[in-house]
């Protein structure tokens, strides 16, 4: 028998909407203005909140752990409805009403199909009544083919992950800057031309590159201001490694640095003399700790585990006498700064 949520009190509505599932919350919040107020003045417990773009998907995920993230619901924007708009209602976002088809994926997982024309907009849209829902700022995963789907200042987002082949320096940056307050970006593009020396990338706490080519790293490993530095796929000049070194240990540079890794795209040859000109330190007890904890690093999927550090040899920075630790072998190079 139905029930008229509408028609219960508070605390009771309160808690049949918090025994949904996200999607059905979202869903049953569009069914009238009084229930969407109901519905928005409950506080969820919400770690994350993902967006996903792609060429003609928007989709959006919450996690409740920052690990395991659920699905709630995917948005198709397409030319014209399938099946002749059956299951197609008129609801509405924000302020304006949209006509959208409603169906289940072959997963299950609830699916709305949206017309394609003004669909900055309606994304817009879209994300605006999530954040009022969960409270949260949201997470992006752009796939960088899909970036002209992107309106401008669409949204305040602290971690952006890009995926895709785009290769232009350029549109990365154009990408970025509809952003505001960008804390982490992973860069999972190949880059092979230089950034602007004002750019985003050198100024977020947490850039991971996932495929470095030499004159990304050459430009990290000289004007990076942020905490951590995470590149994959790495191909440089060794010296690059000595120079950084010297900058760090004379102040001149990196004071913000907390932790860099390095993996090469193929073994270091010579890796043994990369600290043959630095001064270093065997690990002392009474000067630091053995292990070195990785908790303030946490971006998207990238693993946050602690680094064993009693094998590593040890650099002190000029005038501030801040200890830092490197661990260097034939395939890679990790670095922290002991605070």
């Amino acid at each position: 028998m139905p029930i008229k949520i509408i028609q219960l009190p508070y605390l009771v509505q309160k808690h049949i909407i918090k025994g949904m599932d996200y999607t059905s919350m979202f869903l049953l919040s569009k069914c009238s203005l009084r229930m969407e107020r109901i519905a928005y003045s409950l506080r969820f417990n919400i770690e994350k909140l993902r967006y996903t773009v792609l060429q003609s998907r928007f989709a959006v995920r919450v996690s409740e752990d920052n690990y395991r993230y659920i699905h709630v619901i995917s948005i198709d924007f397409v030319e014209e409805f399938s099946d002749q708009g059956k299951n197609s209602y008129w609801f509405r976002i924000g302020d304006i009403n949209i006509k959208a088809k409603y169906s289940r994926d072959s997963e299950g997982k609830c699916k709305l199909e949206v017309c394609r024309p003004c669909r900055k907009t309606i994304q817009r849209m879209f994300q605006q009544e999530f954040e009022r829902l969960f409270r949260r700022s949201p997470v992006f995963t752009i796939h960088t083919y899909a970036h002209q789907t992107l309106d401008a200042s669409i949204s305040k987002c602290e971690d952006i992950r890009l995926n895709g082949d785009v290769d232009k320096a350029e549109l990365i940056e154009s990408i970025l800057s509809k952003f505001t307050g960008v804390k982490n970006i992973c860069l999972c593009s190949t880059v092979s031309d230089p950034f602007t020396s004002n750019s985003t990338i050198f100024n977020v706490e947490t850039l991971i590159v996932t495929k470095c080519e030499p004159v990304m790293i050459n430009a990290l490993l000289s004007e990076f201001t942020g905490r951590h530095l995470v590149l994959g796929e790495a191909e440089f000049d060794l010296s690059k490694i000595e120079s950084f070194l010297r900058r760090w240990m004379s102040n001149e540079a990196f004071h913000n640095l907390e932790t860099i890794e390095i993996y090469a795209r193929s073994a270091f040859f010579d890796f043994e003399r990369i600290l043959d000109n630095i001064q270093t330190h065997p690990f002392d007890p009474s000067k630091r700790p053995a292990v070195y904890s990785n908790s303030s690093r946490w971006f998207m999927y990238y693993d946050n585990k602690d680094f064993n550090c009693s094998e590593w040899v040890d650099i002190e920075r000029h005038g501030d006498k801040k200890l830092a630790s490197i661990q260097v072998s034939f395939q890679e190079i990790r670095f922290v700064v002991w605070n």
